[in-house]
């Protein structure tokens, strides 16, 4: 399933702007969101799903619920993000987010399953805190490279670190060889470059701003079919587990097509 910026649904409020990708009817196991914050956004938390965010452009502070209220005051336990990095906020957590500097604040996010209104709850009290988690920041110079012949991947975290969704950012100058999940569905954020994919017997164009969908226990391929690399955020919910991703083809030469 494929998604675009330009047909996704627009959301806004004071300081906030929201793309709407996809939603629950879509693809109840997950959701895609585009997000620019110029202010804060305002304490809230999901009951039933975690939320995943990658920094495209600026600089922010994610807060937590430990942290004292009020943008005018230092924000104590909290963390400052930037371009590259992600973060992991799982389910029953209570936390705000807001810009720092001039510049807005952009990001990709998923809600993992699909976001569901009824499951929000804006300004949780003391009350309706339950057995939160801490939320999770990685950032790609701490994440584990790998390179084979015409790709690099960077590895933010595994299973171990959040067993429902792990972030994988790659850079391809070729084709990446037909696959299958059996347990992960996988979402692709395309942060710059172009690219074909082949879902099942479905051939797609993609170009920078586009999101993939691809369910679990379907086979799919991608390649770069631009003059540079095609460079994607990848997002497997639940988190990869190699016996899980199962090869359909031998494509460990993979050629570099000259352009």
């Amino acid at each position: 399933m494929k998604f675009t910026l330009k047909k996704s649904q627009k959301i806004s409020w004071d300081g906030w702007r929201g793309w709407a990708y996809s939603s629950k009817e879509d693809f109840p196991s997950l959701s895609a969101l585009y997000i620019e914050l110029d202010k804060s956004h305002g304490m809230s938390m999901s009951t039933r799903s975690d939320r995943v965010y990658y920094v495209l452009d600026g600089r922010g502070e994610f807060l937590t619920h430990n942290s004292p209220p009020g943008a005018d005051q230092p924000w104590a336990g909290n963390f400052k993000v930037e371009k590259s990095d992600i973060i992991i906020v799982p389910k029953n957590t209570p936390y705000d987010y807001r810009r720092i500097g001039k510049n807005a604040l952009k990001m990709f996010m998923i809600h993992t399953p699909a976001f569901d209104e009824k499951d929000v709850v804006n300004q949780p009290t003391a009350s309706s805190k339950q057995q939160s988690s801490k939320i999770l920041k990685f950032t790609i110079k701490e994440a584990r490279k790998f390179e084979r012949t015409g790709r690099k991947g960077w590895i933010y975290n595994s299973k171990d670190d959040f067993e429902n969704a792990n972030a994988v950012y790659l850079e391809m100058e070729c084709r990446h060889g037909k696959v299958k999940d059996l347990k992960s569905d996988r979402v692709y954020y395309i942060v710059e470059g172009k690219g074909e994919f082949q879902v099942k017997n479905v051939e797609f164009r993609v170009k920078e701003t586009d999101v993939v969908i691809v369910p679990r226990n379907t086979p799919y391929d991608f390649e770069n079919k631009g003059e540079g690399k095609l460079k994607v955020l990848l997002i497997n919910c639940p988190a990869f587990e190699r016996e899980n991703s199962i090869k359909l083809e031998d494509n460990n030469s993979c050629t570099v097509v000259e352009r």
